[in-house]
């Protein structure tokens, strides 16, 4: 099995379509993250990095690891 790919995020605490709009023109990628069990994140991520994570050999199929502050989801 392969590593999880590292990624780190911002926690943001607006939601909805015109805060993710202005996070988008600021050149962040604006996310919610869904675990089971667990209530959703909504965080942003660096465009370069989430590109970089997913054109690797598994593509959309890679696990990511992503750590916002000191908290680490996969």
């Amino acid at each position: 099995m392969q590593q999880p790919i590292e990624i780190a995020g911002n926690a943001r605490v607006e939601h909805g379509k015109g805060p993710a709009r202005r996070l988008r023109v600021s050149g962040q990628v604006p996310c919610i993250l869904y675990s089971a069990g667990k209530a959703p994140v909504a965080l942003s991520v660096e465009p370069k990095t989430l590109k970089k994570a997913i054109t690797g050999p598994l593509g959309f199929n890679q696990l990511l690891s992503i750590k916002v502050g000191s908290a680490a989801h996969t």
